[in-house]
């Protein structure tokens, strides 16, 4: 029978139902208590046995009293504290997507920095090792440019030597413990896309943040773990990402967001003249939360000029520096810094162009040439952003042109309408606008037809161009040739 008495005690007395006496084995569990612990604190609490209130009384089965012997107990409770803290680059902005390894315990553990590159582990007293690392990256050259090239150049010709141990760090590119001209070339084949990574695919270090250095020009070695011996009360605790090759810190943290999921999809819709000029209306399709985003628009100079361009939107910026090379820069950023939404066709700039005499078809489309596409949304998560294809044809006329099989084995049907009679010309053009075929016949007015043999003139399979010519203008249609006549 267990009674609780209050203040911490408990009384307890038991006997043999069958008054005959029970024979106990060594270290016979007679009953368990369970505690509750009160505070947050590592402690231990002993446990007594005593007369008081009930008297301590042990008989056998013959009721003889027999001695006793106690011994002293405890209840040790053993509490969870944390470990946790930041890694962050020497400019202090978090780094993402670090896994942060505590080993040490029973099993490793690793956790994952969040946007703010905070991390933060519960566990029971003990010594244990904090390792974080980061092997992947989307984009591994951000932050790294030929900028940072002529740093090091600078550096290693000790012009201008490196002012931070952080800095001779992310120069070593090669992790030789030193920073060199080999180390300008691995960067140089990163930037050039010649090489996807870096040595060992080590795109970051990592520096205890509470590690000083006497020589800041000689760093190596360093240390990028950190031991907590005996931890059994919560602490906060710092690492310094360092991206190497990225020695001017101009690494921007946005782009290491996780990806939104969302794309930003743009359209375009010609408005053709006879005139010799055609105008796209650039549009986009519904998108939410948009914050703000920058590309390049491309065309062909030698086929499209462009004469003039209008912003359709608030804080649209277009920068115009290379449009005779047939390039635009755009520029554009929600002014309240919250993220707008957008309905289905708004337009967002217009665009004169004139046609130029070559012009076969053409169109505008995203490139990275001149600044780099990013889009993002209202909580600084990267957005995709493309393009949907749009063609503009050369010189487009009231007329009317069918080709057909297509794709074609071996003949090729050609229809046109002539509005009256009249001299046109035949061309079959490979996609480089190179005649492989030519005629020129008087036509009577209506419907003409056609019919070419491919295998007759060795044409080889790919993509070909029917231009109809007469008057001065002329007509397109593409056409597939290949090896087998599709079925009906």
């Amino acid at each position: 029978g267990l009674t609780q008495a209050g203040n911490g005690r408990m009384t307890f007395s038991w006997n043999e139902a069958s008054g005959n006496g029970l024979s106990l084995a060594d270290s016979t569990t007679i009953f368990t208590m369970r505690f509750t612990a009160l505070g947050t604190t590592v402690r231990s609490i002993p446990i007594t046995v005593t007369g008081t209130p009930t008297a301590l009384e042990f008989y056998d089965a013959a009721l003889v009293k027999k001695s006793t012997a106690l011994t002293a107990g405890a209840v040790n409770i053993t509490c969870e504290f944390t470990i946790s803290g930041k890694v962050l680059t020497p400019t202090d902005n978090g780094v993402r997507n670090v896994a942060v390894t505590l080993s040490g315990g029973s099993s490793p553990l690793t956790t994952i920095t969040d946007t703010a590159g905070n991390y933060s582990f519960k566990i029971l007293p003990g010594t244990y090792t904090l390792t974080p690392t980061k092997t992947y990256e989307q984009y591994k050259t951000n932050g790294v440019s030929t900028l940072d090239i002529a740093l090091i150049q600078a550096h290693v010709l000790q012009r201008t030597p490196f002012n931070a141990a952080y800095k001779v760090i992310a120069g070593d590119a090669n992790n030789s413990s030193g920073v060199t001209t080999a180390d300008i070339l691995f960067l140089r084949r990163l930037i050039l896309g010649t090489d996807t990574t870096l040595p060992n695919n080590r795109i970051w270090a990592f520096v205890d943040g509470g590690q000083t250095f006497s020589n800041p020009l000689a760093p190596f070695p360093f240390s990028s773990t950190k031991t907590l011996t005996n931890q059994s009360t919560d602490i906060t605790h710092t690492f310094r990402g360092i991206k190497i090759g990225d020695v001017n810190y101009d690494r921007n943290p946005l782009l290491d967001q996780a990806p939104s999921g969302d794309t930003l999809r743009l359209f375009g819709e010609w408005t053709d003249t006879e005139d010799g000029y055609a105008t796209l209306r650039v549009k986009s399709r519904a998108v939410a939360g948009l914050l703000g985003w920058q590309s390049t628009l491309k065309w062909d100079p030698k086929q499209l000029q462009l004469q003039h361009v209008s912003g359709l939107i608030n804080n649209l910026g277009i920068g115009e520096r290379w449009k005779d090379d047939g390039y635009l820069t755009l520029s554009w950023n929600d002014p309240r810094a919250e993220g707008l939404s957008f309905t289905e066709g708004v337009a967002w700039m217009e665009l004169k162009f004139r046609k130029t005499g070559s012009l076969l078809r053409a169109g505008v489309g995203i490139t990275e040439e001149k600044l780099g596409t990013e889009a993002f949304n209202g909580n600084y998560q990267s957005m995709g952003v493309k393009m949907e294809p749009g063609e503009l044809r050369g010189n487009a006329w009231n007329g009317m042109l069918r080709v057909y099989p297509n794709p074609a084995s071996q003949y090729l049907n050609i229809e046109w309408k002539m509005e009256r009679a009249g001299t046109a010309t035949v061309r079959l053009l490979d996609e480089q606008g190179r005649t492989l075929y030519q005629e020129a016949k008087t036509y009577k007015a209506g419907v003409q037809h056609l019919r070419l043999d491919s295998k007759a003139m060795r044409l080889s399979s790919g993509q070909c161009i029917i231009q109809i010519e007469q008057n001065g203008k002329s007509m397109f249609e593409k056409i597939i040739i290949t090896g087998d006549q599709p079925k009906p």
